[in-house]
């Protein structure tokens, strides 16, 4: 496998991990508040940030890959003030003669509604946060992140060659 393409699984991983935490920490808070037979504010403030904060943590674990995989084939990723939207519009589009789109309309719609999402979290809206759209943005990253990973594959085996056939 292409050096480039192993980093960028590395990444890919981890935010199926981060993913997969959620569920567990959703099982816990259920676990803790039954148990207490209460669900009061803080339990309820806790349970939303974190969440959270783990689906921010999942959608910069794919940007992160996305931004490897750009830098290292088309040599530069944007550093702008609006860099974030505007990677996910560089992986939405080929880059003629050196590779077709990195990621399809689908699922940078996808990410685009969790770029979002994270700026909210990550600037310190927190205590802003309702659990719905919260929830909600735990629904789009198990949408989007598959179909990441399934876009990558493809980007994949366009562009590494085909194995030798023997003999």
């Amino acid at each position: 496998m292409n050096p480039i393409f192993i980093a960028v699984e590395d990444r890919l991983r981890a935010a199926e991990r981060e993913l997969a935490t959620i569920g567990d920490m959703i099982a816990w808070f259920d676990d803790a508040e039954a148990r207490i037979a209460s669900t009061s504010a803080a339990s309820r403030i806790a349970r939303t940030v974190s969440i959270a904060s783990e689906v921010e943590a999942a959608y910069n674990g794919i940007e992160t890959a996305l931004e490897h995989l750009l830098r290292a084939i088309d040599g530069s990723v944007p550093q702008a003030s609006d860099s974030h939207a505007a990677l996910l519009a560089q992986a939405a589009n080929p880059n003629p003669g050196v590779r077709p789109a990195v990621i399809g309309t689908d699922t940078r719609a996808l990410l685009d509604r969790l770029r979002r999402f994270r700026h909210v979290v990550r600037h310190g809206y927190g205590s802003q946060l309702e659990l719905g759209p919260v929830l909600e943005n735990l629904e789009t990253l198990t949408q989007a992140l598959p179909r990441v990973r399934q876009d990558v594959d493809a980007l994949r085996a366009a562009l590494e060659p085909p194995p030798a056939s023997p003999g």
